[in-house]
């Protein structure tokens, strides 16, 4: 079985620093006492079967996440990510990367609804950070800044509780 990997990250116009975006999103998890590249922390990330944590940080205003998928939590981060939007005030992306950590797909949650998905049938739906392009690299240079710039910041490591997803 092939690794998978969310980077989930919320509009801006908010005011959560990364602990209280993992907590409006249901994930259970607290701070590590290490702060790292996100270079250093795919690497680790693609260590362990299942890692412990995830990294997480917050760019001009955006938090952001990336953590390994597990099987059967596309649902639970789909709701959480639904209720988030709808009383947030926000929109948010997850995109999902293989284990080369290429970008595959993207799905755009607004006002409590999934809008796109690019691995479902409305793929078509049009969305305004598409405008350049519907590459992911594209979509998420539009909504947030570039993935080269996004891989220079300094990333904090969050360990994992007992259930990955809250909901």
């Amino acid at each position: 079985m092939t690794d998978h990997y969310e980077f989930i990250l919320a509009g801006k116009n908010i005011v959560l620093n990364a602990e209280g975006f993992l907590d409006h999103v249901r994930i259970d998890a607290e701070p590590a006492e290490k702060t790292m590249t996100l270079k250093e922390g795919f690497l680790e990330l693609s260590q362990s079967p299942t890692p412990h944590f995830l990294l997480a940080t917050v760019h001009n205003g955006q938090p952001m996440l990336i953590r390994k998928s597990e099987p059967g939590s596309k649902n639970a981060t789909d709701k959480a990510l639904q209720d988030f939007t709808r009383t947030s005030g926000t929109d948010v992306f997850c995109f999902t990367m293989d284990e080369q950590f290429e970008f595959k797909h993207y799905f755009y949650y607004r006002a409590g609804k999934l809008l796109k998905s690019t691995t479902k049938g409305n793929a078509a739906t049009e969305i305004p950070y598409e405008k350049m392009g519907r590459t992911p690299e594209l979509v998420l240079t539009a909504f947030c800044d570039s993935w080269l710039v996004l891989q220079q910041l300094q990333w904090q490591c969050f360990r994992l509780q007992a259930s990955l997803e809250g909901a």
